[in-house]
């Protein structure tokens, strides 16, 4: 066969190789952009097939001879039926290839028979290879990460990859363990314009996005970039090849078929990549019922006692925390360490501590600061076991391996002493699987005994991405090492939220997570955003999911502003957890008075979805930082601004496009004004400007104040 196989519509063209089946374009219609500019690289999939002493066996489709095609109705099949390994000779594999149009874009289907003796770990489907720079612009390449925010660099002239790996170095993307969400985004800042690339498996099996460059990066100080051409010569073929690694473990006998790969051009950045993700997910899943953790905008966290023996508080002293968090405005604790042995010791046995109180007084505890109008989450964790405990050799059965049978490492945390600090002198815990039934079983006794209790809410600790290893090897784990964990975690977290709504009508889940599985089961995730700027892309998926920052100085008013800009819950952190709010006067009293400040504009900043930037211009942009919101009732955006310079910062502020939006100026403490164009943000000043939709009656309640 000679020549090529093109498959195009208005929105996406594409066209493979007639030999081998390798995509030879792949192009933005609306936009006219190729992406493969080096097709002596081009790729199709790459299958891992491992032998007793060949681990590294992989058999490259671009190196086999493609079968047959099939053209249909919005949809073309490539198969190769049989293939060639350049070391064990023919194998007995079929592979299919299945494009088919969708939206602006291509789902991609891969399709599995193994009659080979040998087993097919993974499947590297499709593999985009020869790809480069479409136009002038700057691409960028944004992901999602494992604790919110997302991260991103110039695609097509950075390279973040291995060191050590490859021949050809590698850029790897585990979904699980480095990124919480399966799917990246390549966008052109200047032309708003980009592709979507993300993997659409409702199982949320483990998974990898990867790119590798041909022939490698160089390096130019601290930073890896693509090579020169023109120092290298133009016959020296440059290109990144651009794939999702699925694990199918598939043995001799056996048939498989891929979750869809999903590539979708789209106008804007970024934020239509994560709106690209959420219409997705929404088709599959729910998230969970709401419940009054997703309306408190604020926590009070602190550890009553530790693994090392200091005891900070005693149940009986629960009801005076909460009472110093209702002062600075928070309706809400979080009680870490209440169980016997401290925080982070003696997992997964959550009985109460003897010299903390009785477990009647514990139960006491909570009902009271109930009383005061003050909801208690009470911390635990889902997959972790204490390895100094009687019990761990029973349990160490269910714990989560590597290939040859051994525990991945270990964590433990000790927070009061040199070597804890270092982690050397911490109690150990290992990683458990939660789909075994036994342990689960074991850790649902425990969940049961808090339950009894009838507390507002759990915080699952160290959830993190689904998991802190994407795969379990140990063969007593239901399913394959790829699956289990995802189906552990999800039915532990559907189970324990189950029967804590059996126990009362409220309860519900937070967990410290970022996986996007976990806001089927919670309304809140623990995390610690102490940066100053982040890319919020777990918040552009799930708004309405709420997330923490960690406030914990003695005068933190810049998170607390930030707090404010990205919509985050202040998780107050007292003496870095070791007090309450009246360890802290001065952030407590600043916190009472942002909560006062927010809960005013609440249908502006808090009941609201954070959105693409835009619609609005800042000019001097680097002088400050700010985050848009628009407001779930369509009332219109709101501007949130702050900064962590000593000196007051000004710039210039409006809209886009003239809509004739109502603009205010709302600071703390002052009446509201309207905006004149210039506004100036103190030092430790929030800022958020409003844009009232004209005739909306919030335009006309900021028409009376005036």
């Amino acid at each position: 066969m000679t020549g090529s196989i093109d498959f195009a519509d208005e929105h996406i063209r594409l066209s493979f190789g007639h030999q081998t089946g390798v995509l030879l374009a792949l192009e933005d219609a609306v936009a006219g952009t190729s992406f493969v500019v080096e097709q002596t690289l081009a790729e199709n999939w790459r299958l891992l097939i491992p032998l007793p002493e060949l681990r590294h066996h992989y058999v490259s489709g671009r190196e086999q001879l493609l079968s047959s095609f099939d053209v249909g109705d919005g949809e073309l099949q490539l198969t190769w039926h049989g293939i060639r390994s350049d070391v064990v000779g023919d194998l007995d594999i079929d592979v299919t290839q299945t494009w088919r149009f969708a939206r602006t874009g291509v789902e991609v289907v891969t399709a599995l028979r193994n009659g080979s003796p040998h087993q097919v770990e993974e499947v590297v489907s499709p593999a985009l290879g020869g790809l480069g720079r479409p136009d002038e612009d700057e691409w960028k390449l944004h992901h999602p990460g494992p604790l919110g925010p997302g991260d991103e660099f110039e695609v097509f002239t950075e390279f973040p990859g291995t060191y050590l790996g490859p021949r050809n170095p590698v850029w790897l993307l585990p979904y699980h363990t480095k990124s919480g969400m399966p799917w990246v985004d390549v966008y052109a800042k200047g032309a708003r314009r980009g592709l979507y690339l993300g993997i659409h498996d409702p199982a949320g099996a483990h998974a990898v996005f990867q790119l590798q460059l041909f022939p490698g990066p160089v390096y130019r100080g601290d930073r890896q970039v693509w090579p020169d051409p023109t120092v290298l010569g133009q016959e020296t073929p440059i290109g990144l090849t651009a794939a999702w690694s699925s694990f199918p473990f598939l043995t001799t006998g056996g048939t498989w078929t891929s979750a869809p790969v999903v590539l979708r051009f789209h106008d804007g950045t970024w934020w239509s990549g994560a709106r690209i993700f959420r219409e997705w997910w929404d088709e599959h899943f729910d998230p969970a019922p709401r419940s009054w953790l997703a309306e408190e905008d604020a926590w009070q966290s602190t550890i009553i006692s530790y693994p090392d023996g200091e005891i900070g508080f005693r149940y009986s002293d629960l009801p005076a925390l909460a009472e110093d968090a209702r002062t600075a405005g928070i309706r809400v604790i979080q009680i870490c360490g209440w169980h016997d042995g401290g925080l982070d010791r003696n997992y997964p046995d959550y009985s109460t501590d003897p010299r903390l109180g009785t477990s009647e007084e514990f139960t006491e505890a909570l009902r009271a600061c109930e009383e005061l109008g003050v909801k208690v989450l009470v911390f635990g964790n889902l997959q972790v076991a204490n390895l100094e405990t009687p019990e761990w050799e029973s349990l160490r059965g269910y714990a989560i391996t590597d290939p040859h049978g051994h525990h991945y490492a270990t964590v433990g945390w000790d927070y009061n002493t040199t070597t804890g600090i270092e982690q050397l002198s911490g109690y150990r815990m290992a990683w458990m699987n939660p789909a075994h039934d036994g342990f689960r079983e074991r850790w649902m006794r425990e969940m049961r005994g808090i339950l009894d209790r009838h507390p507002a809410g759990i915080q699952l600790d160290k959830v993190l991405g689904g998991g802190f290893f994407g795969m379990d090897y140990n063969p007593d784990a239901p399913g394959t090492p790829a699956t289990t964990l995802a189906v552990g975690l999800q039915s532990a977290m559907e189970e324990l939220l189950e029967e804590g709504r059996r126990e009362r009508e409220d309860f519900c889940l937070a967990a410290e997570s970022h996986w996007d599985r976990t806001p089927r089961f919670a309304n809140a995730s623990y995390a610690r955003y102490f940066t100053g700027d982040h890319l919020p892309t777990f918040a552009a998926v799930f708004p309405e999911h709420r997330q923490t920052c960690a406030v914990t100085g003695p005068h933190d008013f810049g998170l607390v502003n930030n707090s404010l800009r990205f919509g985050h819950i202040i998780s107050l952190e007292p003496a870095w957890m070791h007090g309450s709010a009246s360890d802290v006067p001065v952030t407590s009293e600043y916190v009472r008075r942002a909560l006062e400040f927010r809960r005013g504009l609440r249908g502006w900043i808090w009941e609201s979805s954070l959105v693409d930037p835009w619609g609005w211009i800042v000019e001097e942009p680097d002088a400050v930082s700010s985050s848009a919101h628009a407001s779930w009732d369509g009332r219109g955006e709101a501007l949130v601004l702050n900064h962590f310079e000593t000196g007051a910062r000004t710039v210039r502020i409006r809209r886009r496009a003239d809509a004739g939006e109502l603009l205010t100026v709302h600071r703390i403490g002052l009446p509201p004004e309207p905006l004149t164009g210039e506004v100036t943000i103190a030092p430790d000043e929030v800022v958020v400007v409003t844009a009232a939709v004209p005739g909306s009656d919030a335009a006309a309640r900021e028409r009376g104040t005036r």
